[in-house]
């Protein structure tokens, strides 16, 4: 939620809504886009969206990329390749910058938010297929992945420790930082 907006990815577009009554605001398409997928927002409003590179179930597509909104609702792709290694999940930081999990590289890293993005070393987990990630209040995040049935917990630049196990593809996470669940 970005200004009383939700943003919602929908394949090739990110819809949108007002956040209190549920009404449609419009939608936006990314040109190119085949498996837009996580949605983060920065404190300053700034929506990032992941584009996975995904077609036809799980074949890659090569459209592996990362979008900005600015505050006019206009798009910017800040990066894009297969060096992504599928983006899924982002995580967006104080300084603008995000975190990363990837589901086809299995790891976690830095994508710079500013003009000239740039992708950080990544470091990978024991088992790949990565999709959410969260912050908690510690300092640590959560990271789900499909590969290990499981959740890990570490440090952005890791290592990382599974504390749930046996979870058939675990997706996005919530964290309530109130009752610390």
């Amino acid at each position: 939620v970005s200004a009383g907006t939700l943003h919602v990815p929908d394949v090739a577009h990110v819809l949108m809504f007002d956040a209190k009554t549920g009404a449609a605001k419009g939608e936006v398409k990314l040109d190119g886009s085949t498996f837009l997928n996580d949605v983060a927002v920065a404190s300053d409003g700034t929506v990032f969206v992941s584009d996975s590179g995904f077609s036809d179930g799980f074949k890659p597509s090569g459209s592996d990329a990362i979008y900005k909104f600015n505050a006019e609702g206009g798009t910017t792709k800040i990066i894009a390749g297969e060096a992504l290694g599928h983006p899924n999940g982002l995580l967006a930081k104080e300084s603008g910058d995000l975190v990363v999990v990837s589901f086809g590289s299995g790891e976690v890293y830095m994508v710079s938010g500013g003009s000239s993005a740039e992708r950080s070393a990544g470091v990978k987990t024991e088992q790949g297929s990565l999709d959410g990630i969260v912050a908690l209040g510690s300092g640590d995040v959560l990271v789900s992945s499909w590969g290990a049935s499981a959740v890990y917990r570490g440090k952005e630049g890791g290592p990382f420790t599974a504390v749930v196990s046996e979870v058939d593809a675990p997706a996005d996470i919530g964290w309530d930082a109130k009752r610390s669940r």
